[in-house]
């Protein structure tokens, strides 16, 4: 399982459209009935004292005077009197300042925020972060986006539970995934501190909960990342020596390294995507015409270059019996001035790429029909490509760039950190402008499945080709191969 946010994609339409493609007591007999309910909190990398801990009725991201607060002891507990109505309701924040001390590692240097979902009230912690930030990009309950998580993580026990309390192999992964996670996170914060009062591009000023979303997203798409550092030998022999004074040192070594994407130069942009993806504009319905969206393009001049692109007719951008657009994939290189063209797979080769619907293996063939639902009131839409190879949600922010220049415009999706767009020689646009009715997409998906493949001629495994790859549930949730029985 993988997440891929922050697609780059170029949209044209009518006048040009361009896309960047993550307990309650009751009473009786004359007593009063008691209207709030005792919420029972642990806060944890190590457990939390003094953390901030509230019910983020507003959903701002910051708890707030008329918020049901408290702060916790030295065990990371707190117990909140929320409203019986509320319970539940709301997501739970922690906001944990320079005055609060881990259990484990001492005086908090950097300030940083924690959140578990409404409906997972018992534990906050960076894993329970990383739920509530999956669900928040894609619409899913508690229960689905925790699974995600932890197949992305390879975690093996409940991200809802207090890992400092578990004894297993199992509980001590997570909670060095989980410190890990908070060392990055205030890396990144030291990083972008001084953004904060500065201007994004949609003309808000960016806080402080602005850095906080943006942040927990960016984690999310380097989780891989992530992983991988905790895999190196140094960081391994520190954790299997139970040495926590040099596992943190080496933790912190592996933080700086770690490049996620997020510049001084990016955040202005990031921050206005995130504005609008939290609170999606009402946009005016238009009727359906043909148009296209480009997904990537890597261009060195008209001879020599590679584009991914989606098409849509106007009867295909019109919602068919099941709430669905549909659309067409494109991809076409040219080498040379020899032009190649296919609709799948990073080479023409793909084309023979066969994968596992569910119940057949298929292929796509050119002009097959992927799809995409409307966008809910949350900007949410649920997307098939090519008969379940891979299928998943996303989002959008939409910015107005008619009369802007190309080169403008290619200058700040660049420094926003969008590489799917790469003009080997920028001059060549020139002064061109937008016309009237252009718009700039940003779009981020969240692959929630993908399918078993077969890829008949191709030798991406070891020199063998037409392999079927396929891994016991053991693996799949993060064991090693190499441990598994022989013949398995």
């Amino acid at each position: 399982m993988k997440t891929t946010l922050m697609r780059l994609a170029l949209a044209v339409a009518g006048a040009g459209l361009l896309t960047l493609y993550g307990c309650g007591g009751g009473g009786g007999g004359g007593e009063v009935a008691a209207t709030t309910t005792d919420v029972p909190i642990t806060v944890i990398d190590g457990a939390i004292q003094n953390a901030n801990v509230c019910l983020d009725k507003n959903n701002n991201g910051a708890c707030d005077p008329g918020e049901p607060s408290g702060k916790t002891d030295a065990t990371g507990k707190v117990t909140l009197k929320v409203d019986n109505a509320d319970v539940g309701k709301y997501v739970i924040l922690a906001e944990v300042g320079v005055d609060a001390k881990d259990a484990d590692t001492g005086v908090v240097p950097v300030a940083y925020t924690l959140k578990s979902p409404a409906d997972k009230s018992t534990v906050v912690s960076p894993l329970t972060t990383l739920v509530q930030t999956t669900l928040e990009g894609t619409g899913q309950s508690s229960t689905d986006a925790e699974a995600l998580v932890r197949a992305q993580t390879g975690i093996n026990v409940s991200l809802f539970d207090d890992f400092t309390q578990g004894t297993s192999a199992d509980s001590k992964t997570a909670g060095t995934v989980a410190r890990l996670v908070v060392i990055t996170t205030q890396q990144q914060i030291t990083a972008l501190v001084g953004t904060v009062g500065t201007s994004a591009i949609d003309g808000s000023k960016i806080t402080k909960q602005n850095l906080d979303r943006a942040i927990a997203k960016r984690m999310l798409q380097n989780m891989p990342a992530l992983l991988t550092a905790l895999t190196n030998p140094a960081v391994v022999a520190a954790i299997a020596a139970n040495d926590r004074k040099t596992t943190e040192a080496e933790l912190l070594t592996q933080a700086k390294a770690l490049d996620s994407g997020l510049t001084t130069a990016s955040i202005a942009t990031v921050v206005a995507i995130d504005n609008q993806v939290a609170t999606p504009p009402v946009i005016a319905a238009t009727p359906p015409s043909a148009g296209f969206t480009l997904a990537s393009l890597s261009f060195f001049d008209a001879s020599n270059y590679v584009v991914r692109f989606f098409t849509g007719s106007a009867a295909q951008n019109t919602l068919d019996a099941n709430n669905n657009y549909r659309y067409v994939e494109r991809r076409q290189r040219s080498n040379t001035g020899n032009l190649a063209k296919w609709n799948k797979g990073n080479d023409p080769a793909g084309q023979a790429d066969l994968h596992w619907n569910g119940s057949a293996w298929v292929g796509c063939a050119l002009n097959f029909e992927s799809t995409s639902s409307a966008r809910d009131a949350n900007g949410n839409s649920s997307y098939n490509y090519c008969d379940n190879a891979e299928t998943g949600k996303s989002n959008r922010a939409t910015f107005d760039v008619a009369g802007k220049t190309m080169a403008d415009v290619y200058a700040q999706v660049r420094a926003a950190g969008f590489t799917t767009l790469t003009i080997d020689n920028p001059t060549v646009l020139g002064s061109a402008t937008f016309p009237t009715g252009s718009s700039l997409f940003y779009s981020s998906g969240t692959p929630l499945t993908n399918a078993i493949g077969y890829y008949p001629g191709k030798s991406d495994f070891a020199g063998v080709s037409n392999v079927v790859a396929q891994y016991t549930s053991a693996v799949y949730s993060g064991g090693i191969a190499a441990t598994q029985g022989a013949g398995v």
